[in-house]
């Protein structure tokens, strides 16, 4: 094991800050008060010429304290040009946020180093048959080398700062994987980041997209107990509600208006939580609809924990109520769902389900109705196996967005 060699300090005077981005510091007490307590966690980064690098903020706190030496990583940027590395150099515990200083430091040297070399380069590889990049280091490569982080993982950190210049969020998630905080890894913010420039990418193709849908299909942007739909006219209401607990009362209309638009023999299938079947049982009894069946979707994905049931879900329960006596096709109490597009709504379901459900309980031109429409999945499906179908979403956003894939939808089938 090699020794841990003591940090370095400089004069506070003798650091060159130099012209920086960061024009305001922000509120400085809380780190001035860690600094008190626990002294400097991360010592602020130099080069040779004592430029400094990263660390600003820190200095500054430290200026408030009354210090007049700090604790300093010093950065030969040409020994790391060169490849010529301290063999400690990776034991230096450098943020994250300080190996992204140090390897936009380090570029300029790069690019004048190679620019140098290349013209010996040009005559070598005349002779070798080589690329001239073949033999050129990136900036990124040399701080993976000298850091102990791999090369990809620095690339992610780049893509993840660039994100968080202008995404709050991602502000919070950067400073998150910086401060080594617990469950926030790179490569877990890196997985969202890459579900957000997927959902951005879908964004601009639905824009480019024209938005028509079909007579057969009709939404309304208001709360589904408003929207003016006939009595007796729905045969299937398919649909897949909030359940937390706050949500619960909506069930109560839910079933209020399921009384009142089903055809007589038509169907409410809902999903539900399994916590509350009970409090939903009675809503729906309330308004005179039958307890058809229980139905249960296996998840495609891994199972989630409910603690205060000490339970691994693996399986979602939908409800069947009927208006009547129901007189449609033999259906499997079970599906195997697929998994979800979860970009485009956060509690999106996939089609697996109401493919199923809604081609077997209804025929050709019913109309199935979605009073939480969300995402549109449902509508994607009624309308691909040629029935009408009515939905309403309260939110403007998603209202739109459904208005999109929809009419997007429509367009392939």
């Amino acid at each position: 094991m090699r020794q841990k060699l003591d940090t370095p300090k400089l004069p506070i005077s003798e650091i060159q800050i130099g012209i920086r981005f960061r024009k305001e510091f922000g509120d400085l007490e809380m780190m001035v008060s860690s600094i008190k307590e626990i002294g400097l966690l991360h010592p602020i980064v130099v080069d040779e010429n004592y430029n400094l690098i990263a660390g600003q903020r820190r200095v500054e706190a430290c200026k408030k304290i009354g210090w007049t030496e700090i604790p300093v990583h010093i950065v030969n940027l040409e020994d790391l040009t060169l490849g010529e590395f301290h063999e400690n150099s990776v034991r230096k515990n450098f943020t994250k946020s300080e190996v992204l200083s140090i390897k936009n430091a380090l570029e300029p040297e790069i690019k004048k180093e190679a620019k140098k070399r290349q013209g010996n380069r040009n005559d070598i590889n005349q002779h070798s048959g080589d690329s001239p990049q073949s033999s050129q280091k990136k900036s990124r490569d040399v701080i993976a080398e000298y850091t102990g982080l791999s090369s990809n993982t620095i690339k992610k950190l780049e893509e993840i700062k660039e994100e968080s210049e202008t995404n709050p969020k991602f502000a919070k998630l950067f400073e998150a994987i910086d401060n080594n905080e617990n469950k926030t890894t790179t490569n877990s913010v890196y997985i969202k980041l890459k579900k957000l420039k997927k959902k951005r990418i879908r964004e601009d193709q639905i824009q480019h997209d024209q938005i028509i849908l079909p007579e057969s299909i009709t939404l309304h942007n208001c709360e589904f107990q408003k929207a003016p739909i006939p009595d007796g006219s729905i045969s299937l209401i398919f649909t897949d509600p909030p359940y937390h607990d706050e949500f619960l009362p909506l069930f109560e209309d839910l079933a209020k208006q399921a009384a009142r638009v089903l055809k007589d023999g038509g169907s409410l299938i809902t999903f539900v939580g399994q916590k509350n079947i009970p409090e939903i049982c009675n809503f729906m009894k309330k308004y005179g609809l039958d307890f058809h069946w229980p139905l249960a979707i296996i998840h495609s994905g891994p199972s989630t924990s409910v603690h205060a049931s000490k339970t691994m879900v693996a399986w979602k329960p939908m409800l069947w109520f009927t208006k009547g006596k129901y007189e449609g096709d033999y259906v499997s109490d079970l599906v195997k769902s697929t998994k979800p597009d979860k970009d485009e709504h956060e509690w999106a379901q996939s089609t697996a389900e109401s493919d199923y459900y809604i081609k077997h309980t209804t025929v050709e031109n019913e109309i199935v109705y979605d009073p939480f429409l969300g995402s549109g999945t449902f509508g994607i499906s009624a309308n691909k196996l040629e029935r009408q179908f009515i939905g309403c979403e309260v939110d403007k956003d998603h209202f739109e967005n459904a208005r999109r894939l929809l009419a997007i939808a429509n367009n392939k089938t």
